[in-house]
């Protein structure tokens, strides 16, 4: 059994469809032989965090991701009709139900290999909620509802929504469950919005002010107790949220730019390979 204390945590978070850089970040640890002992997801990391948890090979993620276009998270673009029948959000989660259905082999959390952290935000009280239990595909609906996109998810008498809101790189839940390294590359940088935005990609630069702040925090806090490997790549294109026709794009220089980077840092350090094979 391991020391707790040398247990790796992989934390995933949030982006909409850059979420396929921790495609390149997966591919990246597996070949240099990172071992994950626990994985914290939320939000798209989610999406990820359940797939590498129950077993997926970083090619049959990739080809998940390759394959993968908008309409089947959202649906018919003619969705947007939706706000006029008084419903809570734009899109409804019936898509992105069905196509999780057809991509995780397994149904709840028993059934995975690794153990997986999923995060959620109570709508009324705006607390993290933490999903370790139960239906696998209802957590990961609860942590990719972003308000005013995608309907909130009753979870055992709370309403819940995108877990990013209140921790999108849940690095203080892989810290409280004994993590000595973690890992994890963020999904968007500080690039701005583009020349034209629209209503999709204001929410998105927005979501990303509000859960850089917390992030910060967190990695001040939290450096002097725990070896944190957070990669911070500005990977073009600049996707907007919901673009998921050309995500895959950027799976290959997500790949690179971590496997460039975390050979660097743990060469510093050899024996964290071995550590955490």
């Amino acid at each position: 059994m391991k020391n707790p204390s040398s247990l790796t945590a992989l934390v995933l978070g949030g982006g909409g469809s850059r979420g396929a850089i921790e495609v390149g970040l997966y591919r990246a640890l597996v070949e240099l032989g990172i071992g994950i002992d626990l994985i914290v997801s939320s939000s798209i990391g989610a999406v990820n965090g359940a797939l590498i948890a129950a077993g997926l090979s970083p090619a049959e993620l990739e080809d998940s991701w390759k394959a993968l276009r908008t309409r089947d998270v959202v649906g018919s673009r003619w969705r947007y009709l939706r706000l006029l029948t008084g419903a809570s959000s734009v899109f409804g989660n019936h898509p992105l139900r069905r196509l999780l259905h057809r991509w995780l082999p397994v149904r709840s959390f028993r059934e995975l290999r690794i153990p997986l952290v999923i995060v959620g935000t109570d709508l009324e009280t705006a607390e993290t909620a933490v999903l370790t239990k139960g239906d696998l595909i209802d957590a990961i609906l609860a942590s990719t509802a972003l308000p005013g996109l995608f309907p909130p998810v009753r979870w055992r008498g709370r309403r819940l929504v995108d877990g990013g809101l209140s921790n999108n790189m849940p690095i203080d839940l892989a810290v409280e469950r004994g993590a000595g390294r973690v890992i994890g590359m963020l999904c968007h940088c500080a690039k701005g919005l583009p020349p034209r935005a629209n209503l999709v990609s204001i929410l998105g630069q927005s979501f990303s002010l509000a859960i850089n702040a917390r992030f910060r925090c967190d990695m001040r806090l939290y450096e002097p107790q725990v070896k944190l490997h957070i990669l911070e790549p500005c990977i073009e294109p600049n996707l907007e949220l919901l673009d998921f026709d050309h995500a895959w794009t950027l799976i290959e220089p997500a790949y690179q730019y971590a496997l460039r980077e975390l050979q660097q840092q743990f060469s510093k350090a050899p024996e964290a390979v071995a550590e955490s094979a």
